[in-house]
């Protein structure tokens, strides 16, 4: 696997300019849009490797876990996988932002809120399960 761009990296860490004025504004503004929608996609493509990799040494440690006996014959295969999920780690890590991570947690754990049922404003958000 490459190294992770790191032009791209920067991209993923900061907000988008849309603030933007002069005759180039707009096409400048898309190309921005356009390289952060690919270093984006650069970083899903990451993230979902080491989800795989990682689910596929977890499995492998079961596996293994029933053949005891195979374990001196499958050790140096496990240490490259666990070193390929490692590197895969390492990428994402710079692809993610810890702020971003640990406030989608937050959000992820917390209870709905509870909309007043009289005010028609919020009757759309009402309905989404």
């Amino acid at each position: 696997m490459a190294a992770v761009n790191l032009e791209g990296t920067a991209l993923l860490q900061q907000a988008p300019q849309d603030d933007r004025e002069g005759p180039d504004a707009e096409e400048e503004e898309e190309d921005d849009w356009r390289a952060r929608r690919e270093a984006q996609q650069v970083r899903n493509s990451v993230v979902g490797q080491w989800r795989s990799a990682a689910a596929s040494l977890h499995r492998a440690h079961r596996l293994l876990a029933l053949f005891p006996w195979l374990k001196p014959w499958a050790d140096a295969g496990m240490r490259l996988k666990a070193d390929h999920v490692a590197l895969l780690q390492q990428q994402a890590g710079q692809l993610l932002s810890w702020e971003a991570l640990t406030a989608a947690a937050g959000v992820a754990a917390m209870d709905p809120p509870d909309l007043p049922a009289e005010d028609p404003a919020f009757a759309l958000l009402r309905a989404v399960p």
